[in-house]
């Protein structure tokens, strides 16, 4: 018993938590898991009803198919719920943000490529996500530049033209 309640405090420290905002499920949470020590970097996001049952929401595979990359790293990363329910969150390895859809398909939100262009150094999302309740908006922190993006979430993905998101700098 000591073991999985140790396992499980152990999950929620390296965890991020957003609450769904979709009503249809509206107080589902969702928590982005990073595993280290296997050959590779792994990470996933589970999914925790109202009644304790936890479900994987998004896979490793998944995360590997939409970066092309044979590793995932979500320490150290963010993860926001929009108010249409889709789950936005950033993988460490490729410096994406993807989004999950209400089944959990996943796919690129925006790639570093596009949003390196626009800033000074490149771009490092660390820990900052969320969703701007009044305007749907993702609003995600770069560690590296020390500065605010803003993007819009009811646009074509994944982004590729700079003019459509806001830069502020700290």
């Amino acid at each position: 018993m000591k073991k999985i309640i140790g396992s499980f405090l152990a999950l929620l420290i390296l965890a991020s938590f957003s609450v769904h905002a979709n009503a249809s499920e509206k107080d589902d949470l969702f928590i982005q898991v990073d595993f280290d020590g296997g050959p590779n970097e792994e990470c996933s996001i589970m999914k925790v009803k109202p009644d304790g049952t936890i479900s994987e929401f998004v896979s490793n595979s998944q995360i590997l198919f939409a970066t092309g990359l044979t590793s995932a790293d979500c320490n150290n990363t963010g993860l926001a719920v929009g108010l249409d329910g889709r789950v936005y969150f950033s993988e460490d390895i490729s410096h994406n943000i993807l989004v999950a859809d209400s089944r959990g398909r996943v796919s690129t939100f925006v790639t570093d490529t596009v949003v390196n262009m626009l800033l000074p150094t490149t771009l490092d999302w660390d820990n900052g996500m969320a969703i701007n309740p009044v305007t749907g908006t993702l609003v995600a922190a770069d560690e590296d530049n020390e500065a605010i993006i803003e993007f819009p979430t009811d646009v074509p993905t994944p982004i590729t033209d700079t003019a459509s998101y806001k830069y502020i700098s700290s």
